[in-house]
């Protein structure tokens, strides 16, 4: 499932009570979209990592009164309010820790504690073949979820990016080169490789990279092959004409030819909608009107993500359009 239907599933999902499990290969936002799905239902979230943790962690520290023994569980744990009790990499915890978050999924308890009403369990882990350190998980465990696969999809990370406010460059380049969003062979898998959550690193570090360090900053972070590609799409996004002045004579402005060029400057133009006022917004879409179809389509989709206002002053271009636009 690609994340957003994996998000969407999990919203559905969790006022049933059953718990639920993602699996996938690292850094395919597991933990995000679990993050997000919490916020968007207005509810905590308490991210407890089962790799560090031991069974006392849940259970607590014994003491005895009137000659018998009571756990006192730990004060991070909720007793009150909703939200999401995420238990994060399951599969690489110890059995022993694996068979505690088995219990919190199926008697939401372990030891004294209860998980209190209006608390929903969701773990997630990489699978056996990613080779990142997981367990063969019990399967008295497994049975106790139902289990979730998330898989990349590069137009759903395209339309989270644009909400998310990933740097223009980063979703300029994947537009571009759309298999590097994403390469991960558990074989010979490098120390630093492309995935969605290295490239949200990527969009977060290049604000504060001095030019100069930008190849070896992107290439431990997403790899060299990919950071060679990454820097040099950079350079030629850093020759486009100004954003602003294209929009400020929309009719007139030279439409560039070279494929890299025009994905730079879609991806720029769309930006540059995000906080536009109404002129700019309409000059936005005379303009875009002018591109070849795809990139103009890559231009309206990113900027209607990123200001939805753009749809009243794209009417014709959408009417026109309005199959391939919703296609991709």
């Amino acid at each position: 499932m690609k994340p957003s239907d994996v998000k969407r599933t999990l919203q559905a999902l969790l006022p049933t009570g059953r718990a639920l499990y993602l699996w996938g290969p690292p850094g395919v936002s597991k933990s995000s979209i679990v993050r997000q799905s919490a916020a968007d239902m207005g509810i905590d979230l308490l991210d407890w990592r089962a790799l560090l943790r031991d069974p006392v962690d849940a259970r607590g520290v014994p003491d005895v009164r009137d000659g018998l023994t009571h756990w006192n569980p730990p004060a991070e744990l909720p007793r009150s309010g909703k939200g999401i009790f995420f238990l994060d990499e399951v599969g690489q915890a110890p059995v022993a820790m694996q068979q505690v978050c088995g219990q919190i999924a199926l008697e939401r308890r372990c030891g004294d504690y209860v998980l209190p009403e209006g608390w929903y369990v969701v773990a997630a882990s990489n699978r056996l073949e990613d080779r990142a350190g997981t367990l063969r998980a019990p399967t008295n465990v497994l049975r106790r979820f139902t289990h979730l696969d998330v898989e990349v999809d590069h137009a759903d990370w395209q339309s989270w990016a644009a909400n998310a406010g990933i740097a223009p460059e980063v979703r300029s380049f994947l537009n571009y080169r759309p298999a590097h969003l994403f390469q991960f062979e558990p074989s010979h898998a490098e120390r630093a490789f492309p995935t969605p959550a290295s490239w949200e690193a990527v969009s977060d570090l290049i604000r504060v990279t001095p030019p100069e360090l930008l190849l070896p900053v992107v290439a431990g972070t997403v790899g060299q092959g990919a950071a060679v590609e990454f820097v040099a799409f950079v350079e030629i996004r850093s020759k486009l004409p100004d954003p602003a002045q294209v929009l400020a004579t929309p009719a007139t402005a030279p439409v560039p030819r070279e494929p890299a060029i025009l994905y730079a400057l879609a991806g720029a133009l769309a930006e540059h909608c995000r906080h536009a006022d109404e002129l700019t917004l309409r000059a936005f879409a005379l303009y875009v009107g002018r591109m070849p179809e795809e990139f103009a389509v890559l231009a309206m989709r990113d900027a209607v993500a990123a200001n939805p206002k753009v749809i009243a002053f794209a009417g014709n271009w959408l009417k026109l359009h309005k199959n391939v636009f919703l296609t991709r």
